[in-house]
């Protein structure tokens, strides 16, 4: 059996916005992106984007999946989409616990070449933060297990 989607040109078209975004081909000015798309909201502040994307986000408990689904926050950089991460996670009343990467090296040799200092600054996609916060009750998304003695599953 053969099947033949017929394309849907809206998701074709956001899927490319997208792409432009994440390729850096939508110029930007003091950090915002000027993007049309039908059923996509503008906001002038960070508090109102937030309490319109994530209310109650202290709540969402065990239904984080299917609270998350509906909801997307588009930015131009990493910096911008850690800054409104951050933002959010202060909404959460729980304790914040702080976890640090590991910075060591395994060759000596290459310590000279690349000092913990400038590692720490770096902020590549789909890699935590040197320092990490999380909150019991936040959303948080796995993106790879490292340890694969261990099952982790990011889905219900």
């Amino acid at each position: 059996m053969f099947v033949h989607l017929q394309p849907n040109s809206k998701a074709e078209e956001f899927s490319k916005i997208l792409s432009d975004i994440g390729n850096g081909n939508i110029p930007e000015e003091d950090g915002r992106i000027k993007v049309f798309c039908i059923g996509c909201d503008i906001v002038p502040e960070l508090i109102t984007l937030t309490d319109k994307i994530s209310p109650n986000i202290d709540k969402v408990g065990n239904n984080c999946s299917s609270w998350l689904k509906d909801r997307a926050i588009l930015t131009p950089t990493n910096e911008q989409a850690n800054c409104i991460n951050n933002f959010l996670l202060e909404k959460i009343s729980t304790e914040q616990v702080r976890y640090e990467s590991v910075d060591t090296v395994t060759e000596e040799e290459d310590a000279v070449h690349y000092p913990v200092e400038f590692l720490h600054s770096l902020d590549p996609p789909g890699i935590p933060p040197h320092i990490l916060h999380i909150k019991i009750g936040a959303p948080i998304m796995l993106l790879r297990n490292l340890n694969l003695n261990f099952n982790f599953i990011d889905f219900n």
